[in-house]
């Protein structure tokens, strides 16, 4: 307002409003800056009439732009930011030079990348409350105002990515816990094809590895030795003696559920200081 640019001072003090029905200093800027707006506009007007060779067809041009402007006013007002470049547009046609319009446009399309930018932080808000459907919402209303900008629709395809693996990891945990563990297997395994460091679907997926590879593993003569030396370690309280020799048989069968737990309840005994 300050530096005599109306139209983007209405703009900004319309979003106040929006957020704040009840701020009444921004209504009144926005009256004030639509009298300053409306007062520059008319004196442009006027002045192209006055220079004109034709004044009656420079009026008539005058009201059609007029018209337009005012058009293009309320589609912006109401963040209907294509319709609005629009009607800027076709006003400007008639008025090549006019810089009201031209400062339209450009107003119209830096506020179309600013609210895109704000439904896509939004987004990221209800993805991390793992509301993936409403996210989603949100992410097509932001890519309908991207139009070609880069580095907008790459942060969307970034956020479209993670709900597709944060959606997957919960599926997968559930059917991991009503032990379908084949069926979570699969799941993680394609979580990790978009994100191959995503600890906990590598942690899953290691659970739902040893849930279904362990149960085919078989222990020949020489390993089922191996592990009951280490049995024999582990009575006598040797839980670092009994891990070593467990561990061995695990470099040859690392999904073997039986020597894993054994594993997993000595380090549990060494946790609890009884070594």
């Amino acid at each position: 307002f300050a530096a005599g640019n109306y139209l983007d001072a209405i703009v900004e003090y319309q979003q106040v409003i929006n957020r704040d029905s009840s701020n009444v200093y921004a209504y009144s800027m926005v009256d004030t800056a639509n009298v300053l707006l409306q007062k520059g506009f008319s004196e442009l007007q006027a002045a192209a009439v006055k220079d004109a060779l034709d004044q009656n067809r420079a009026e008539n041009n005058g009201a059609f732009i007029d018209l337009h402007f005012e058009n293009g006013r309320q589609f912006l007002d109401r963040n209907q930011f294509s319709e609005a470049i629009l009607e800027f547009n076709v006003a400007l046609e008639l008025d090549p030079d006019n810089q009201t319009l031209k400062s339209a446009i450009a107003t119209a399309h830096r506020r179309r990348v600013e609210e895109a930018q704000r439904l896509i932080e939004q987004s990221r808000v209800e993805l991390n409350n793992q509301n993936f459907s409403d996210a989603r919402i949100l992410l097509a209303d932001a890519r309908s105002l991207t139009q070609n900008n880069t580095s907008l629709n790459q942060q969307i395809n970034g956020i479209e990515n993670q709900i597709d693996i944060q959606r997957n990891i919960q599926q997968g945990v559930l059917l991991f816990q009503i032990k379908e563990y084949t069926k979570a297997l699969e799941i993680f395994e394609e979580v990790l094809v978009l994100d191959p460091e995503n600890e906990i679907a590598l942690e899953y997926q290691r659970r739902s590895k040893i849930e279904t590879i362990s149960q085919e593993t078989t222990m020949d003569e020489a390993t089922e030795k191996r592990y009951l030396d280490g049995m024999n370690e582990f009575l006598k309280g040797n839980y670092s003696e009994a891990i070593t020799i467990w561990e061995e048989i695990l470099i040859q069968q690392p999904y073997n559920k039986k020597v894993l737990r054994a594993v997993q309840g000595a380090k549990d005994k060494m946790a609890q200081g009884e070594d």
